[in-house]
């Protein structure tokens, strides 16, 4: 639906549903900004045949995601809601307060970042799937990340993690979740 380069994007308000992309971010693919904020929105059966099954954020730098709802969105290899390759370590990038249920992937049924200074917290996480490889609901690969009060349930990864993943990190923290 949306093909976006460049930084300072806002995103609110929107409802995005039943979009398809033959590749990457089944309603939204944005690329190379920094400062996005991603809130308010509603995401429903969005779909991509490779990452961000609803959004891919591609080298993005501090981005924030808040309020938002993903409900049955799917990708085929990582990211069933989305997919955020973080390209710079300056500031952080926030995914706090968001609705994610019924999201499938390959790898990350809900989310799936790369990157530093991350903070997820205070999501809800409700039956999200890996359907083939791991991390049911959070997959992270980056150093600084933390994953904060949040609540995850009924998550199912085909291989490892039937929850969260963490690879090639270090400054992990999980703290405080309902899992």
């Amino acid at each position: 639906l949306f093909n976006i380069n460049g930084e300072g994007n806002t995103i609110i308000d929107n409802a995005f549903k039943n979009n398809k992309a033959t590749i990457d971010g089944g309603a939204i693919y944005l690329s190379n900004g920094n400062g996005e904020e991603i809130k308010n929105n509603i995401f429903i059966n969005n779909s991509a045949s490779r990452h961000g099954g609803a959004i891919n954020l591609n080298q993005t730098g501090v981005s924030i995601f808040k309020n938002n709802t993903f409900i049955a969105n799917t990708a085929s290899n990582m990211g069933g809601a989305a997919r955020i390759i973080i390209s710079n370590s300056y500031g952080k990038t926030t995914i706090s307060n968001n609705k994610l249920k019924d999201n499938t992937a390959g790898n990350g049924g809900a989310l799936h970042i790369a990157g530093s200074n991350v903070e997820i917290s205070a999501n809800e996480f409700d039956n999200n799937r890996a359907a083939s490889g791991s991390a049911g609901s959070i997959h992270v690969n980056g150093d600084n990340v933390g994953i904060l009060n949040n609540n995850i349930t009924k998550s199912y990864a085909e291989k490892n993690g039937g929850a969260i993943v963490v690879k090639a990190g270090t400054s992990i923290k999980i703290q405080s979740n309902n899992i």
